[in-house]
């Protein structure tokens, strides 16, 4: 059984809004969030302050089923 927990963190976007008005680019949320784990990895204390309150937790009841004599196969709920 595992669990799921959803963390809500935010993500400053240098440059986001200029005079044309928002601009989320692919670009400018990967420099945002590659600059927040490089915090994250320098000063570990702030990760509680960045992943402020977790969400709604549930169980997830996904079992996964694996063959001991073949690699690399995983079987489904019907066995195939």
């Amino acid at each position: 059984m595992s669990y799921e927990i959803p963390y809500k963190v935010t993500v400053d976007v240098p440059g986001l809004i200029d005079e044309d008005g928002v601009d989320l680019t692919a670009e400018k949320a990967a420099v945002a969030l590659e600059a927040l784990a490089a915090k994250l990895r320098a000063e570990p204390q702030t990760l509680k302050h960045v992943f402020k309150a977790d969400g709604p937790g549930e169980v997830e009841d996904r079992w996964v089923k694996r063959s001991r004599y073949l690699s690399n196969r995983i079987l489904k709920a019907t066995g195939d």
